[in-house]
């Protein structure tokens, strides 16, 4: 009696709140807009919400259907049988039910597999000698967020249409191959194909704005709701020429990256800095912080491939290499200080 009254409540619960959760969930209110948008969101299979809706209930319902009529039959003695054609045609129907999910499953892993990108390439009017400005923008109509947050939402465009929010941006800044500045504006997403991924990168709206000679970034981007999540990102690529002065606001450290051979240090957001041999050389900052950075550079770790026997790692007293070319990092020939060597091995 006691394991048929335990399966009774197991499986009439659980038919309960299939269907309570299954097919209420589209009308109750999450954050900006229904469970069913953000659920619609993530849905990549292709297949109407409410068709796997239906296919979940079915592939969880009936086993558990069984369980409860089973719990009854332990409990009831009287209880009559379910014919055997009934017994067939649910085992049909939930068969049925479990290979379209596990089809759907398959499209929906797919819908993800490659990963596109769209570039856009802005000059800025900002050449040697010139002081440019940075910062971003984190008052808009969709919010007032500082810190950068790759979480995405759903929100109302002043149109009055839905769109996806997302702020997962980031920007490095490099060294200009031209005499001009250029903002570098990559859209990354992800798709079935490397035509669909990349129709969705370039879906992304992202602005920006130049007042003077300030630089003024979004600290968010959208993209139509039809696009879904697809991991959207944008990345920011600020290329400076040589002689250029750089003052960044200290708002952009939550977005500030070391990606595409970033030569802005932490440490330089909030001071100016100037473009000399490919790095940055901070003009202003306090004498703590060059401090710091000194003694960064005066020790570096040199992974050199050591002795079969010996393992361990070499450290060398030298500068940090200088980059060569665009912001590209060249490691140099290393010159060995003998009184200044220190190996550390372990036989």
């Amino acid at each position: 009696k006691f394991i048929g009254i335990l399966l009774v409540i197991t499986g009439g619960s659980t038919l309960i709140g299939l269907f309570v959760g299954l097919f209420s969930a589209g009308t109750l209110d999450f954050v900006d807009g229904s469970i069913a948008d953000y659920v619609e969101m993530v849905n990549t299979s292709g297949a109407p919400l409410w068709l796997i809706s239906l296919l979940t209930f079915v592939a969880i319902g009936i086993p558990f259907f069984m369980l409860f009529y089973l719990g009854l039959r332990i409990l009831v003695t009287t209880l009559k049988r379910i014919p055997v054609v009934a017994k067939l045609t649910m085992l049909g129907v939930w068969f049925i039910a479990v290979m379209v999910l596990a089809v759907l499953g398959v499209r929906q892993g797919m819908a993800t597999a490659v990963e596109g990108e769209a570039l856009i390439s802005e000059t800025l009017p900002i050449r040697a000698g010139d002081t440019l400005s940075v910062k971003m923008i984190t008052q808009n109509q969709y919010g007032a967020y500082k810190y950068h947050n790759d979480n995405w939402k759903i929100r109302t465009d002043a149109a009055g249409n839905k769109v996806l929010y997302n702020r997962d941006v980031n920007l490095s800044v490099q060294k200009s191959d031209s005499p001009e500045a250029k903002l570098i504006i990559k859209k990354t997403s992800q798709g079935s194909s490397y035509d669909a991924a990349q129709v969705r990168a370039s879906n992304i709206v992202y602005n920006f704005e130049m007042d003077e000679n300030t630089l003024l970034l979004d600290n968010y981007f959208v993209s139509s709701i039809e696009n879904k999540y697809r991991s959207q990102e944008v990345d920011l690529i600020l290329a400076i020429p040589e002689g250029t002065i750089l003052l960044t606001d200290k708002n952009i450290n939550s977005y500030h990256r070391n990606r595409y051979s970033d030569v802005l240090d932490h440490k330089f957001v909030g001071y100016y800095s100037l473009m000399e041999n490919s790095e940055l050389v901070c003009l202003n900052c306090p004498e703590e912080v060059i401090e710091e950075l000194e003694e960064a550079e005066d020790w570096k770790a040199d992974e050199t491939p050591q002795d079969s026997t010996a393992t361990g790692t070499v450290y060398e007293y030298k500068a940090v290499a200088a980059p060569k070319k665009d912001g590209l990092n060249v490691r140099p020939e290393l010159k060995n200080d003998t009184i200044a060597k220190v190996v550390d091995t372990i036989n």
